[in-house]
């Protein structure tokens, strides 16, 4: 059975790019824009890794991804970064691995490879700290309900 991975990203030049490094026959790639799409995919889905672009205009991401962790603690999660600043924000809300945008290919791909490889304990323990850390006010009023 194929691994599932949601990519949430609101470039459709960035979406194909990762796209074709992962290879689209390997893997059952889903693609959503928004955060709030990838919280309604979410709901009926089952994802093994998110790649979530850290810079959605739509949403708060890491309410997004403090939602995603409570509603499927074995998600593997892989934040698109800016700065060194940002990747260490999206380590404390939950990131397994974080890589800079622009994405070099083979980091990228390295990363998505690691995550799957992750046992699910790990990534439960990560996903508990990371609410511990992480205190995100009006949660479940703004994406959960």
């Amino acid at each position: 059975m194929k691994k599932r991975i949601l990519i949430v990203e609101d470039e459709r030049a960035t979406w194909a790019r990762l796209r074709e490094v992962l290879g689209a026959d390997s893997y059952d790639l889903e693609w959503v824009q928004t955060g709030h799409e990838a919280v309604r995919r979410s709901l009926d889905n089952s994802f093994d890794v998110l790649v979530l672009d850290t810079d959605l205009a739509d949403v708060d991401v890491w309410k997004v991804m403090d939602c995603l962790c409570r509603m499927h603690p074995f998600l593997a999660i892989l934040a698109l970064v800016e700065n060194a600043e940002e990747a260490q924000v999206a380590s404390f809300a939950g990131a397994g691995a974080c890589v800079l945008k622009p994405v070099e290919e083979r980091t990228f791909f390295k990363a998505v490879q690691r995550l799957l490889a992750e046992p699910n304990e790990e990534r439960v323990a990560r996903s508990m700290q990371s609410r511990l850390q992480l205190r995100l006010p009006n949660l479940e009023a703004a994406l959960c309900e």
